[in-house]
């Protein structure tokens, strides 16, 4: 409590003149509020630093925001998860420390491609030179309705991301200036047709060299509006809005894995697909809440069993 009183107090003032004028979509309702405490017991309260403990959902449906990069576009309809907690370093910045207690620091489903392998067209085909085989068993996979793609999302390099000074700036998040998250990720390309010639796991970006998010509320995107429970021990960010709008994928994370025995003609073609060049950006929007509690308060609030 008595750090996210702190934390309450010193950034409330900062983000009262920018929640005037934040707008964003409707959310879908979150079933937590600031009343409730379960939302962290994923949370490494136990931790010996004190810090914060922070839960951030996604609402899904139409208003959970998309990535998309060249031609991949994936609408994000469910959920995402991003859990933990974050010990201040001594110098203002924070450290990310994982979920525990059989959580996951990152929690995202599978996500389907817009057009899926369609986004492969014929033209992509020829430039990745594929035999006429692989354009066969493509085509065979078209009609028979098997052409569809998956997209996971996932947290890359190990521990890269708790090791990232800086990886989450509160301070940034509802100031909405600077990153308020960092994020190296990996993500995984699943899909009926890409089964059947083998191989895998297809990843874009992998442990060495991952896609690095960094998402902040300046600009496009927004904090929010902010709510506390009576004691300011636990805040919540309602309708946030975190974006990435110059995203790359650095030739190290290009498509890999793809295809079994015709991998280096598929990821050639996801390649060509996701058109990925030096100047080639994404973009990422996301949509949803988030809460921040001290972790002291959360490890108080599981003695009495609220977690």
């Amino acid at each position: 409590m008595r750090q996210i009183r702190i934390i309450g107090l010193c950034l409330a003032a900062v983000f009262v003149i920018a929640a005037v004028a934040a707008t964003s979509a409707s959310a879908k309702k979150d079933p937590y509020t600031t009343k409730t405490w379960t939302q962290y017991k994923y949370c490494p309260y136990e931790q010996e630093q004190e810090g914060i403990c922070y839960v951030g959902r996604t609402s899904g449906g139409s208003q959970g925001g998309f990535f998309q990069f060249g031609k991949i576009n994936v609408k994000l309809n469910q959920p995402i998860v991003l859990q933990g907690g974050a010990y201040n370093s001594g110098n203002g910045e924070n450290f990310v420390t994982p979920a525990t207690n059989g959580g996951s620091t990152l929690e995202a489903p599978e996500l389907k491609v817009t057009n899926g392998l369609r986004v492969i067209t014929p033209l992509i085909q020829a430039g990745a030179e594929w035999p006429q085989a692989l354009k066969e068993s493509f085509a065979a996979a078209v009609k028979s309705k098997e052409s569809a793609m998956y997209v996971k999302i996932e947290v890359a390099g190990g521990n890269l991301l708790y090791e990232t000074l800086g990886a989450l700036s509160a301070e940034n998040l509802v100031a909405e200036r600077g990153d308020a998250f960092q994020l190296p990720l990996k993500v995984k390309i699943t899909g009926p047709w890409l089964t059947k010639l083998g191989g895998g796991p297809c990843y874009v970006g992998n442990d060495a060299n991952p896609v690095w998010q960094h998402l902040t509320t300046e600009a496009a995107g927004s904090a929010g509006s902010i709510e506390f429970n009576e004691v300011l021990s636990n805040i919540e960010l309602k309708e946030s809005t975190l974006v990435d709008l110059g995203w790359h994928i650095e030739p190290g994370s290009a498509p890999s894995g793809c295809g079994g025995e015709y991998e280096s003609y598929v990821d050639n073609a996801i390649g060509k697909a996701l058109e990925i060049n030096p100047w080639k950006t994404g973009i990422t929007v996301l949509k949803g809440d988030l809460f921040i509690a001290a972790t002291s308060t959360v490890k108080e609030s599981a003695e009495k069993g609220e977690l």
